[in-house]
């Protein structure tokens, strides 16, 4: 599992591996926090930002890379349209 490493994040997806742990107790769920490039991008105003992959790009490229099989995001931080 991988998400970003936000403190909101932290909390959504540490939830929904205990609850996963509940429903596949032999299953051991590995979690991967990672810094997006809107979370190290200060400077960056999100009132202009358009929806774009900027809270989400990095976690793709690790599905794509089979590096790890799930993505935890909050819908705020998809890219519009999904």
């Amino acid at each position: 599992m991988a998400s970003r490493a936000s403190p909101l994040a932290k909390a959504q997806v540490i939830e929904i591996k205990n609850e996963l742990e509940i429903f596949f107790p032999d299953v051991e769920f590995d979690i991967t926090f990672v810094e997006t490039a809107g979370d190290k991008d200060m400077s960056q105003s999100l009132r202009h930002l358009e929806k774009t992959d900027f809270f989400t790009k990095e976690l793709d490229e690790l599905i794509l890379s089979k590096t790890c099989c799930v993505a935890i995001h909050s819908a705020k931080d998809l890219p519009s349209p999904m």
